[in-house]
């Protein structure tokens, strides 16, 4: 009913036009035919005029409906996915080139074969259980399977069906998407393997790993540390309840709130230590936010018992503290012998200092008079100056000269250091040889040892006025 109003209300339009058109070529009332006869040519001309309009839209009609069999033609011959029709028996009705294509055969060998023989012998009855499910809404309308290609090498595929009626409507057709799975099948393998090479590495580790949801805190994987430690059946099962054993609500140390900033990043890996009250062990947790399969953020723990070494640490620390108390009381022991051994010290130099003046003393008192007597009595120049020399040697008593001569570094002989101190006073070789009884030549020889143990071979310096120094 509703197709015939619109037919009349198209008809009514274009007979509108018609009668605009015939208006535009003059009035029909100048006609000497009579008004009849003009009515009747009227009608006539507005009739062509409604055919001609009418196959105008016919034309244009037909040449949108070619253009879109031509688009419709060129999407289901080059879509990036195949596409089939079967019977009820699982006849090919139709195929695209696409999944011509993926068989590597002509579309024209296609029509008219039964499906079933492009199918892997193992994955038919994956095929008919579908076909049967496809009328209940009820069920799944996709598999996957493999097919055949013309040089019999398989090809993974999903298929994708829905139930059409066919054309005269009196039977029922399956029209069937069929899509190339391979590289999605290829990619699930390698995640596959790349996901039980990183379980059995987690599992090898000498740690305690699992992943949570950060939102909803259920446990999205656990290694085998875990399991042994806490069960087999924690996936899905909220961790504040499996690990710690709470009833209301997520724990209050909870670092989730660390691990990622205010835009919802991860903001790296964060360590701290925890120690567990019900299996009386110290971890250390390295928790980060990192992302999941599924998208979004998970969060990643690894626990590594360290008590053993929280327990040399406390060792460590009580040994410490034991040699700090043993280092203090050795110190304050050292204090009090230092301060003895500085009492002994002074004690020891004002001994010394005592002694030293107790010498000068007596010689002043007892030596020097006699000394001097002697020389008021001494009749020959020998004798003047043996006396000089026995005043010299009770002065260098008290004097460095000597001391300084006979360092051992120096290594001068007894007889050498005589020689030095009458070198010092001025004595010639022949004058010293005299008062030693020695010859001349003996003297030169000690001489020149004493320039070379002073070290001043070779040097442009007066033997005397050096020895004068040390005084």
């Amino acid at each position: 009913m509703v197709g015939k109003e619109l037919s009349r209300e198209k008809f009514d339009t274009l007979r509108k036009k018609a009668e605009e058109l015939l208006s535009l070529q003059g009035d029909p009332s100048e006609n000497p035919f009579g008004g009849d006869l003009l009515k009747l040519i009227h009608e006539l001309h507005t009739f062509q005029i409604e055919l001609e309009i009418q196959n105008e839209e016919l034309a244009r009609t037909h040449q949108a409906l070619m253009r879109s069999q031509m688009l419709y033609t060129d999407l289901y011959d080059h879509s990036p996915v195949g596409y089939i029709t079967l019977d009820k028996k699982g006849i090919i009705q139709k195929a695209n080139l696409k999944f011509a294509e993926m068989l590597s055969m002509e579309r024209a060998a296609l029509i008219h074969q039964r499906f079933s023989q492009y199918i892997a012998f193992e994955d038919k009855d994956i095929c008919y259980q579908h076909l049967l499910n496809v009328p209940d809404p009820d069920k799944n309308h996709s598999c996957e399977l493999h097919l055949k290609r013309k040089d019999g090498s398989l090809m993974d595929v999903q298929l994708e069906s829905i139930m059409i009626a066919a054309d005269d409507g009196a039977a029922e057709l399956y029209r069937i998407i069929v899509s190339d799975i391979s590289y999605r099948r290829k990619i699930e393998a390698i995640l596959k393997y790349s996901r039980l090479q990183l379980e059995m590495i987690l599992n090898s580790l000498d740690a305690y790993i699992y992943i949570t949801d950060m939102k909803t805190n259920k446990i999205l994987f656990v290694n085998k540390a875990m399991e042994d430690l806490y069960g087999k059946d924690l996936i899905g099962s909220l961790c504040w309840q499996r690990f710690q054993h709470k009833t209301e609500g997520p724990c209050d140390f909870c670092t989730n709130h660390r691990l990622v900033d205010a835009e919802g990043n991860s903001t790296g890996i964060y360590v701290w230590d925890f120690y567990k009250q019900d299996l009386n062990r110290w971890f250390e947790l390295h928790d980060v936010a990192i992302p999941w399969i599924e998208g979004g953020l998970v969060r990643l723990e690894i626990a590594v018992d360290i008590s053993r070494r929280k327990e040399l640490e406390q060792q460590q620390k009580t040994v410490n503290d034991l040699l700090e108390d043993t280092v203090k009381e050795r110190t304050a022991l050292l204090n009090e012998k230092n301060i003895a051994l500085k009492a002994v010290l002074n004690n020891l130099e004002q001994e010394k200092k005592d002694m030293e003046d107790a010498i000068s003393v007596n010689y002043k008192l007892f030596l020097s008079p006699v000394i001097d007597n002697l020389k008021k009595a001494a009749t020959q120049k020998k004798q003047e100056d043996l006396i000089d020399i026995l005043e010299s040697r009770l002065n260098n008593i008290l004097s460095p000269f000597l001391k300084k001569l006979s360092n051992p570094f120096l290594n001068l002989t007894s007889t050498e250091i005589h020689i030095a101190e009458l070198i010092r006073f001025g004595k010639s070789n022949k004058e010293i040889s005299e008062l030693l009884g020695s010859s001349i030549g003996t003297i030169a020889r000690h001489r020149e040892n004493i320039r070379k143990k002073i070290n001043l071979t070779h040097k442009k310096i007066n033997l005397r006025a050096f020895l004068s120094s040390l005084q």
